[in-house]
Order: C-alpha cells, then sequence, then structure tokens
C-alpha cells in the first residue's frame, strides 16, 4: 500500500510539473521548478517514514549539506550506505526516486529533477546510490535530499550509523533511530 501512495503522489508531482511548463520561463528538461518539485521537508541526515523495527516497503530521506569538497560540481552522485545484514534495500525504478535541492535554507525543495535527469540508481542489499545527469552546480550550503521508497527496517530497536555520499567527494554518517 505505500508504495502505491509513494506512485500516485509522484505522478501526481510529474503531471503538475508538465502542466506548469505551459506557460511562463522554461526551465532546462531535467529540472522542475520549485513550485513543482513536491513538498517534501528537506532536512540535513538520514529520517525513515516509519521508525518501527520491521517495517518494510519505507521510505527513507537522506539530507547532505554541501560543502567546499563538492561545491562547484555538476551534481552527479548521492547514495547511502546501511549496515549490512540490518536493513536491506530494495531495487527502484529511475523514475521512483526523489531528488531536490534546498538551495536557499528555508527547508523547501527550490530544485527537483525529473526522471529524465537520473541515468541509474544502484544497489546492494544495504546500499543505494543515484546516478545522474544535471547541469546542476552545486554550492556550498546547498542540502541535497534524496528518498528511496523501498528500504525493509532491521528487526531490532536501536541507533544505526548510516554512510551518505555525494559526488563521490563528500561522505558523512548520520544515525538513525528505530523503534
Amino acid at each position: 500500500m505505500n508504495r502505491r501512495l509513494l506512485v500516485v503522489g509522484v505522478v501526481a508531482v510529474l503531471a503538475l510539473a508538465g502542466c506548469a511548463g505551459l506557460g511562463g520561463e522554461s526551465e532546462p528538461a531535467n529540472e522542475q521548478p520549485s513550485e513543482d518539485a513536491g513538498s517534501s521537508v528537506v532536512e540535513t541526515g538520514v529520517r525513515a517514514a516509519n521508525a518501527t523495527a520491521g517495517a518494510t516497503n519505507v521510505t527513507y530521506a537522506v539530507g547532505i549539506e554541501v560543502t567546499e569538497a563538492a561545491a562547484g560540481e555538476d551534481l552527479s552522485n548521492v547514495g547511502a550506505t546501511l549496515p549490512q545484514g540490518a536493513f536491506t534495500v530494495d531495487p527502484i525504478r529511475n523514475d521512483e526516486i526523489l531528488i531536490g535541492i534546498d538551495t536557499d535554507g528555508d527547508g523547501t525543495i527550490d530544485r527537483g529533477f525529473q526522471e529524465s535527469a537520473v541515468d541509474s540508481v544502484d544497489n546492494t542489499d544495504n546500499s543505494f546510490d543515484v546516478r545522474m545527469s544535471s547541469e546542476y552546480t552545486l554550492q556550498a550550503g546547498d542540502v541535497v535530499l534524496v528518498q528511496h521508497p523501498d528500504i525493509d527496517n532491521p528487526g531490532q530497536p536501536g541507533e544505526y550509523t548510516v554512510e551518505t555520499r555525494l559526488n563521490g567527494q563528500q561522505t558523512d554518517e548520520d544515525t538513525v533511530l528505530i523503534e
């Protein structure tokens, strides 16, 4: 059921993006205007939509603040590795991933990316990497948000360390609490 709701939401956002493009300024083909990028709250760190132990098909949001290490580069890769043997990252299609950027620090997506900007979503049992062709130059202070809609939580409650990465230049560790 959770997956169906996500798909309906993504379809609605993409439909609105297509309608909004009928007038006004044009956006690059792989970027959505801010008002059509969705209402996802952008925060740094790793968050689970459902933090219950044993929950399946959970949407995870990963927010990474751009540092000088990745600033000045085009957004090309964002991903996360969860503890092996605890989490299961299920494969998804390119159109199931949500990627956006908060450029002004207000906690909302200012730049969203359509499916055409996603080259691939690669994963192992406990990690995912989104490879993109975005033509968006990262600025220090931007917060990049990626949402993966199909991760299974561990069966045991606890704090788990998640490694996040951006463009191969910037890595960090965050903690997610499973209850």
